[in-house]
Parts: C-alpha cells; structure tokens; sequence
C-alpha cells in the first residue's frame, strides 16, 4: 500500500469513527470489532467471512490488501480472548513499516488499550490477545515461529518468497504451530511474474493441489 493509500485510508476510517462513536457508543470489544469489519470493502469481507480456515487471496497493487490483513487479524483477537496471531512478511522492517503505525494509530482512535512492544513488535490487548508481526528474511527469524500455538497466521506477499523456504515454513513451521488451536492460515499477495512455486499453486484457476514439491 503506498502512502498516499494509507493516508486516505487513515482518512476515512477515522472521520468514520468520528461520525459513528457517538451511536455506535464503541465501549466494548465486541462493538470494536464490528465496527472493524463493517470498514471493509465487500470483496474484502468475503475474505474475512469465508469460513475456510485454508485461503489463499491474489489481488492486485493498492486494493486494500493491507488494511484486510490488518482488519482480519484485530477483529478475530477482539472477538476472541487470549488470541494469538501472526503477520508475517518477507522482511520484518517492512511489515514493520506496513502495519505499525497504522495499528498504533487505530488503538488511538479506537481506544483499543492497545500495549505496543516496540521492539518485539508485538501488540498486546487487554483482553489477553496479542498480534506478533514478523519477517521471514532469515533462518533465525523463521525459528521463532516454531513451537507456538497460534489462533491464526496471515502471510503476506507471498509470491515473493522463495519456494523451498515458502514450503519449510508452511509446513514444518506454521501449520504444526496452528493444529493445537485449529487456527487459519491466510495467503496473501499480488501476482507474480513466473507461473510456478506454492502460492501461484494455490491461486491457480482451478487451485493445483499443494504438494509442497
């Protein structure tokens, strides 16, 4: 999402809220979260609603495919006490850059009493979920997966990884972490150039069946 998209984004959804609080009375985190998923475009709460706990999402530049992973992951953990979710990126400075400010800026107006762990990158919420924002870009970062139990894992800008790691991380790492808690796991990315590896597999029409060759 370039800045000018987050800007105007920022925009609506806070003149939103301003117009809204009043009738919404926005006190608890149930109200929070409807409120988070009546912001999204109808093709985005097709995503959020689909009751599959395997998507797989393409879509081009500048749709809004940041505030849906953004927006799926706040309103499950709103939803829901003691959640645990992950988004995940290539590279943590960018997912950093991405989702950061624009959750911290969200807990403002929302007054979500949001706890930011700067240097984990970790968003803490009073009703005990939390939001792990991670990269991928090496094998030490990847580790720090294994071994959780996650409500839910949103991996973004998939085509962008490379296929043996894509592969490894999917299935040795996160989908272990999401069985105890028969979480989701949600791909996310815009179409990439060569028409090969896991996620072009499980964008393809019709899908390829995932074999993780």
């Amino acid at each position: 999402m370039s800045k000018a998209s987050k800007k105007h984004l920022l925009a609506h959804l806070f003149s939103s809220v301003k117009a809204k609080q009043d009738g919404l009375h926005l006190s608890d985190d149930l109200a929070k979260a409807d409120f988070i998923a009546a912001s999204r475009m109808a093709v985005q709460a097709r995503v959020a609603s689909d009751p599959a706990t395997r998507k797989a999402v393409r879509c081009p530049r500048r749709a809004g495919k940041s505030w849906l992973v953004l927006s799926i992951a706040l309103e499950r953990c709103l939803r829901k006490r003691g959640s645990c979710w992950v988004v995940l990126g290539l590279a943590r400075p960018s997912v950093k850059e991405i989702f950061w400010g624009l959750l911290k800026q969200l807990s403002s107006q929302l007054e979500l009493g949001m706890r930011p762990l700067e240097t984990d990158l970790i968003a803490e919420f009073p009703n005990g979920s939390k939001i792990l924002f991670r990269g991928a870009e090496t094998r030490s970062e990847i580790e720090k997966l294994r071994g959780g139990q996650y409500d839910g894992v949103i991996i973004d800008e998939c085509k962008s990884f490379q296929a043996p790691v894509f592969t490894e991380l999917v299935q040795d790492v996160i989908e272990p972490a999401l069985a105890d808690r028969r979480g989701e796991l949600i791909l996310i990315g815009t179409p990439g150039d060569q028409l090969a590896g896991p996620f072009y597999e499980a964008t393809a029409e019709p899908p390829i069946e995932f074999t993780g060759a």
